[in-house]
């Protein structure tokens, strides 16, 4: 399933998804990808390690397919596969969905507001975050931000 069709949205719907649902979604996906063998390798252990440390060190600003495949040591064609492989998503969708639930977390946490929240996830604005959130979430961050 791609990306448009929404492959972590229902796990997301059940539980108001948060960074674990993100994360052992996306985990699910990997191992089902890896037991399927294939022809594209997928990611090592370390590659993982330092492409989950870019991510969240950087979630705040905008990252790019060659500074993930950098970070990995790969071409960005072949970086793409391998993360697919490994990650069962693309990295676009994989960052996409942690910058949503860094967004869920901060609005949890009260405090900011939304464009703060949409700054500090990465997101170029609140207008865009809350698209990216409808659509991966199910519902908006405001109504997150008005039932606490």
């Amino acid at each position: 399933m791609s990306h448009r069709e929404g492959s972590l949205r229902p796990p997301f719907r059940k539980t108001e998804g948060d960074a674990l649902v993100v994360r052992s979604a996306v985990d699910a996906s990997a191992k089902r990808s890896a037991k399927e063998g294939g022809r594209h390798p997928a990611l090592s252990d370390e590659q993982i390690g330092r492409l989950r440390a870019v991510i969240s060190q950087r979630i705040d600003r905008p990252l790019t397919l060659r500074d993930l495949a950098g970070a990995a040591g790969l071409s960005e064609s072949y970086f793409v596969r391998a993360f697919k492989r490994s990650f069962g998503v693309t990295p676009y969708h994989y960052v996409l969905c942690e910058r949503v639930a860094l967004a869920q977390s901060l609005i949890r946490s009260g405090g900011a507001s939304l464009s703060e929240v949409a700054r500090r996830s990465g997101f170029p604005d609140a207008r865009r975050m809350g698209r990216t959130f409808r659509q991966l979430v199910g519902h908006s961050p405001t109504r997150m931000k008005r039932e606490g």
